[in-house]
């Protein structure tokens, strides 16, 4: 019996002691061509022209624009930017060189919507028409509750069989001289 859970509980600490992600180097990915980007990603927008480059990200109600020329990939500085998103309009303001923001009245709907922006720099002038999809989910979350679960319980059952093992070092003992054994004949 004492041998029978002591097996059991090896054996559960195993199904909970494997890696969650496993990476492949480049050729080594057999055919995968998707590339592998871990980090927050939080939902955006991307629109360019002759001009300038845009990205969005929304977080909650706010909007925080990144504008920069598409030549030379400078950040753009005193722009005059008016963002129209379904039934929502939102003029933006400067916050840091290339960065502004804005917060909209009302929560976005979860849906996929059309996005203009309007963009004033001293004589020249711009829109950028893209989409918008408010069904992606932000990725904030690389470790979820489950993994989380799967950690706190596996620690749980490490404490658990240890301290067993602790308690009744007659089973430990004779456990680790059969595994010495075996291992030694099989060399």
């Amino acid at each position: 019996m004492k041998k029978s859970i002591t097996i059991f509980l090896i054996i559960l600490m195993g199904m909970f002691a494997r890696s969650e992600v496993i990476l492949a180097g480049p050729g080594h990915d057999h055919g995968g061509s998707q590339d592998l980007h871990v980090g927050i990603v939080m939902p955006r927008f991307f629109a360019e022209s002759e001009l300038y480059e845009v990205v969005g990200v929304i977080v909650d109600k706010k909007l925080t624009v990144y504008l920069d020329r598409f030549e030379t990939n400078e950040a753009v500085n005193n722009a005059d930017i008016q963002v129209d998103f379904d039934d929502q309009s939102l003029r933006l303001s400067p916050k840091s060189e290339g960065i502004y923001e804005g917060t909209f009245s009302k929560q976005l709907s979860p849906k996929e919507m059309a996005v203009s922006v309007l963009i004033k720099v001293g004589d020249e002038s711009d829109i950028l028409i893209t989409t918008y999809d408010g069904t992606a989910k932000s990725s904030k979350a690389i470790f979820g509750w489950l993994v989380w679960g799967i950690w706190i319980a596996t620690l749980v059952t490490l404490i658990a069989v240890f301290l067993l093992m602790y308690y009744r070092r007659h089973i430990l003992l004779p456990t680790l001289q059969r595994l010495v054994t075996i291992v030694k004949g099989k060399q």
